[in-house]
């Protein structure tokens, strides 16, 4: 696993100038913010903020703080077709805990669920390896 330095050395070697800090929606739609490149590690801490309230589907009211999106290092990459532009999928977080109406972070624990019991059906043994 690369640094944090070494990851955005890297993309800016490849021309990238900004980052889209997103997450996905309900809806299956991309959210994002654009940050400068010079910000990554800012961006990947959860600099980027977004009003709960005002969007579809995450359950917070006026009175809640913003979530932040904590993206993934190791999940950037850079557009082909705008080559100065990352992508930078994440998961929100609200006071740096993981959000649970975040489609990734669903996701994330879903196919944790799903292995353990993956586990439990189909046991490895010595002879027979892991599975049908």
């Amino acid at each position: 696993m690369a640094s944090l330095d070494e990851i955005k050395r890297d993309l800016i070697d490849k021309g990238v100038r900004h980052c889209l800090a997103s997450y996905t929606d309900m809806h299956g739609i991309s959210k994002a913010k654009a940050v400068p490149i010079e910000h990554f590690e800012r961006m990947i801490r959860g600099s980027e903020l977004f009003t709960g309230a005002a969007l579809d589907g995450l359950g917070q009211g006026p009175h809640d703080d913003e979530l932040s999106v904590h993206p993934d290092p190791n999940a950037v990459v850079q557009l082909p077709w705008r080559p100065t532009v990352a992508w930078a999928p994440g998961r929100l977080m609200y006071h740096n805990e993981p959000w649970p109406m975040c489609s990734r972070h669903r996701s994330l624990r879903l196919m944790r669920r799903w292995s353990r019991w993956t586990r439990r059906i189909y046991p490895a043994t010595p002879m027979s390896g892991s599975g049908p």
